[in-house]
C-alpha cells in the first residue's frame, strides 16, 4: 500500500477544541499513517549518520522530520548542507520549514533573515544547487499525521507562525492561541527547543530533543532523540 499524501491550505479546523492562529492560511501536508511504527525526529542539523542509524533500525517505517536538517552556521566550502538536503530528497523523507532552512533560503535569495550576535558569524552564501533551494522553499509549515482510527497529530518545527523563538515554557492559553489542532488531535508535536518535554494541555504539546549528535547552542552531547509512533501512542526514544 502506498503512502497517501495530500497538500492543502489550513486555516479552518472546526469543533469545540479547534484553534487557528492569527494567520488565515497555512501550508499543511497531510499524511496517512499506514504502518507502525513511524519515526518522527527533528533538528538533525546535517547529521546523516544518526538518520542512517534510524533507517537501519526501522527500514520499513515512515519517516518524518520536523525541520532543521541544515546548519546555518556552515562555512563556505562546507558541503554538509548540500549532502543533507540531497539525502532527504533522494530518500523522500518529508521535512518541515524551519528557522535554519528559512535563513539559508533568504541568504540564497539575497535577503539575510537573521542578525546574529557577535559570537556567531555567517558567510554570505551557501552555494547550494538551484534544485535544492527550490526544494527548501517548497517545504510546508506543518504536518497532519492521520492514524487509521481517524485521530491525528499536528507537527510543527516550532510555533506555526514563529520559527525562531524558543518557547520551551508556554501556558495553555498561549498554546491554544498559537497552535493548530482539532477535535481529533491527540497531541501537537514540535522540535526546535532541543529538549524532550510533554505539556499536559488539551491536547498535549510534545517537544522532541534534537537528533543531531551535539547541541550547537550548548555544545553538550545530548543528541540522538526521536519519537516512535506505535499502535499504543508516542514513545520517546534515544539512539
Amino acid at each position: 500500500m502506498k503512502n497517501l499524501l495530500t497538500s492543502f491550505q489550513v486555516g479552518f479546523p472546526t469543533g469545540i477544541n479547534s484553534r487557528v492562529p492569527s494567520s488565515k492560511f497555512m501550508d499543511i501536508k497531510e499524511f496517512n499513517i499506514i504502518k507502525f511504527p513511524a519515526v518522527i525526529f527533528s533538528d538533525s542539523h546535517t547529521n546523516l549518520s544518526n538518520i542512517r542509524r534510524l533507517k537501519e533500525l526501522y527500514p520499513d517505517s515512515q519517516f518524518f522530520s520536523l525541520g532543521d536538517i541544515c546548519q546555518l552556521f556552515a562555512k563556505k566550502g562546507d558541503k554538509s548542507n548540500e549532502l543533507s538536503i540531497q539525502y532527504f530528497i533522494d530518500n523522500k523523507i518529508p521535512s518541515l520549514d524551519s528557522n535554519h532552512e528559512s535563513h539559508i533560503c533568504g541568504v540564497e535569495d539575497g535577503n539575510h533573515l537573521l542578525v546574529l550576535d557577535k559570537s556567531h558569524t555567517i558567510d554570505s552564501g551557501y552555494d547550494l544547487p538551484k534544485h535544492q533551494v527550490e526544494w527548501l522553499t517548497s517545504l510546508p509549515r506543518g504536518f497532519k499525521l492521520i492514524l487509521p482510527n481517524g485521530k491525528n497529530y499536528y507537527c510543527f518545527h516550532n510555533q506555526p507562525l514563529d520559527l525562531w523563538t524558543h518557547p520551551d515554557k508556554i501556558t495553555e492559553i498561549e498554546f491554544r492561541e498559537k497552535y493548530i489542532f482539532d477535535d481529533n488531535t491527540l497531541a501537537v508535536i514540535c522540535g526546535h527547543c532541543h529538549t524532550n518535554k510533554i505539556d499536559e494541555f488539551t491536547p498535549k504539546r510534545i517537544l522532541i530533543g534534537q537528533l543531531a549528535g551535539d547541541d550547537h547552542h550548548t555544545k553538550s552531547q545530548n543528541g540522538g532523540n526521536y519519537l516512535l509512533l506505535t499502535e499504543k501512542g508516542l514513545e520517546f526514544k534515544k539512539l
